[in-house]
């Protein structure tokens, strides 16, 4: 009941002493920046909820107040825990101040919670005639009557405590709680009416005690039944042999005395009396002490193969209070490792394997003459490594042109990586670095692109980002254009060439008379080095050549192109043309366009005039 649950980000709440905040454009500077308890207030603040929920639970008579109790409870110890590491560590928290009275809070709850299940789970064997679920009904009532005492004392210095916060100094909202409470106490009182309807044990002397197997050192309160006597005596012979005799008074025919057992072993306890002058004596009770009983908390976790993963455990009584100086016991794959925990409880070691897989850890305490064993199982899963692989490149291209796609990836060693186009395996490459890939779509329309890499025993399995590329055909009219240029310019040399003069060549001059005079409305042609210029340039911007690059440099950069034999031819028209200032000839002019228009082909549409 004492191993709780709560959301870590309480947790979070526990140590703020001042308000860090974001950068935000209205800041208070940090040198007039006040100290703020904004953050305990708010993590006190959820304690004090629970604490609510839980009573209105009690109230319900639903077991929901057991998942109240582990989530205040779980708080509560892992508070206290935290504290103490600061501590140890030299840091100081003003929690310190605010803790204690949470602490009383807490186990007050559990009296009441363990009183009503105490009472829930005998009364009705009582009101079925089973005389002896009396006592244990009794005193589950009495429990949860003393537990609604302490809460109502641990909440007064609660309400009373004072916070600094920004908007000044506040305190806690307690009331609805100490309404609670008011109403647990009426409802237990409602029990205890209930129960007396109902006869107790005839014998004149009934003993019964709090709790029959507690830790040593923990407290034991003797509860007795008395009829006709006022005051009788208590007897507890301890393990030893030893007898504490004691007499107590008898108030409304009922006594109550508590003890703290310091012993290992059974206890009993009884009680005598004198009745009308006649010595009674009561049934004897035995209570058997145990070891303090304790748990080894730690969680699960992962890692990547080969790297270790660091186990952080704690040893901890059942009240969560840290146990120091102990051995404990950590068995894995391997071997067995003896490890002792620090002054709080904690212990650490470290988890490594090879391959993938879950390595199983149980970490064993042995106990002592003080404290009792316990044990905790735990699981480390060691995965692949994952690769990441990503791709870049183009959106839209030609189709039947060549386009490259970039493959980012790194590992340790070359790994197989598979390039999908459309799902169908394009090329396979064993690459430990980033690579690019030539890739040819034939046919119009939308493509997918992908990289795939299948794992190892190192990596994981990966699939890269999808690259969807458009294909498209190159301009319908390009081709067209092109041709109808060059028959233009053919039927033009040609009218020159039979008006004359053939072999004298055409200056560019009277080639653009000639265009003129084709037809009203037409625009003026082009120089012809206007139109080596318009190669000249596509070609720089494809690929990324400065405009400082000489005609001839630009044809050492397509050596191997399907158009490389038509620029040559192109350039060395240009040159005679532009730098010799030499006039082409009507067949060298044919030529020089048909050139510069099965570059411009190439390019764009991959055919050729």
């Amino acid at each position: 009941m004492r191993r709780l649950i709560i959301p870590a980000v309480i947790i979070g709440l526990l140590l703020l002493t001042s308000p860090l905040g974001l950068a935000l454009e209205r800041q208070v500077p940090v040198e007039e920046s006040q100290p703020s308890d904004g953050g305990i207030y708010d993590f006190l603040s959820i304690l004090i909820g629970l604490s609510e929920s839980l009573t209105g639970a009690v109230l319900d008579e639903s077991n929901a107040s057991l998942g109240y109790l582990e989530r205040m409870g779980f708080a509560v110890n892992e508070t206290s825990r935290e504290v103490l590491l600061y501590r140890e560590r030299g840091v100081s928290t003003r929690l310190d101040e605010y803790f204690p009275p949470f602490i009383d809070l807490y186990i007050a709850m559990v009296d009441i919670v363990e009183g009503q299940l105490k009472f829930t789970e005998y009364f009705p064997m009582v009101t079925g005639g089973n005389s002896s679920a009396y006592l244990p009904a009794l005193h589950g009532v009495e429990l949860g009557i003393e537990g609604v005492s302490r809460a109502r004392e641990a909440l007064g210095e609660i309400a009373g405590l004072p916070f600094r916060t920004s908007s000044g100094n506040v305190t806690l909202d307690t009331s609805r709680l100490a309404g609670n409470l008011d109403e647990v106490e009426r409802l237990f009182e409602r029990y205890e009416a209930l129960l007396r309807r109902y006869q107790p044990p005839e014998s004149p002397l009934v003993l019964y005690v709090s709790d029959d197997t507690p830790p040593i050192g923990s407290n034991v309160t003797v509860y007795g039944l008395v009829r006709g006597m006022g005051s009788v005596t208590l007897h507890m012979v301890s393990p030893s042999g030893s007898e504490d005799i004691a007499g107590v008074l008898v108030r409304d025919g009922s006594f109550s005395r508590a003890y703290t057992l310091g012993e290992l072993g059974i206890y009993r306890v009884f009680v005598t009396g004198y009745l009308n002058g006649s010595p009674v004596r009561s049934n004897t009770v035995e209570i058997n002490v145990t070891r303090i009983p304790t748990r080894i908390v730690a969680g699960n976790g992962s890692a990547y193969i080969g790297r270790p993963f660091q186990v952080t455990a704690v040893l901890q009584d059942y009240l969560g209070r840290p146990i120091a100086g102990e051995k404990v016991f950590v068995r894995v794959p391997g071997g067995t490792t003896t490890l002792r925990t620090d002054r709080l409880g904690y212990f650490r070691f470290n988890v490594t394997s090879g391959a993938e897989g879950t390595v199983h850890v149980v970490m064993t305490y042995p106990g002592s003459g003080l404290y009792g064993p316990s044990q905790a199982n735990i699981s480390v899963l060691f995965t692949r490594y994952p690769l990441r692989i990503t791709l870049g490149g183009p959106e839209r291209v030609r189709v039947g042109r060549n386009f490259t796609v970039t493959v980012n990836v790194t590992s340790v060693h070359p790994v197989p990586v598979s390039i999908l186009v459309d799902n169908s395996t394009y090329a396979v490459v064993n690459a430990s670095a980033p690579f690019n890939v030539s890739v040819v779509l034939d046919d119009a329309g939308m493509h997918s692109i992908a990289a795939v890499f299948s794992g190892d025993s190192l990596y994981a399995p990966s699939r890269s980002n999808v690259l969807s590329v458009e294909a498209v055909p190159g301009p319908p009219y390009l081709r067209f254009v092109l041709v109808v240029v060059a028959m233009v310019g053919a039927l033009l040399i040609y009218r020159r060439l039979s008006g004359g003069n053939a072999g004298e060549g055409i200056t560019d001059e009277e080639l653009v008379a000639l265009l003129r005079a084709e037809g009203e409305g037409k625009k003026r042609g082009k120089r012809l080095n206007e139109y080596y210029r318009h190669v000249y340039l596509r070609l720089l911007s494809r690929y990324n050549l400065r405009r400082s690059t000489t005609p001839r440099e630009l044809l050492t950069f397509v050596r191997g192109e399907p158009f490389e034999g038509h620029l040559t031819s192109a350039t060395d028209y240009h040159e005679r043309y532009t730098y010799a200032g030499r006039r082409l000839t009507a067949e060298e002019i044919v030529d020089f366009i048909r050139s510069t228009a099965n570059v411009l082909l190439k390019l764009f549409v991959g055919d050729e005039l």
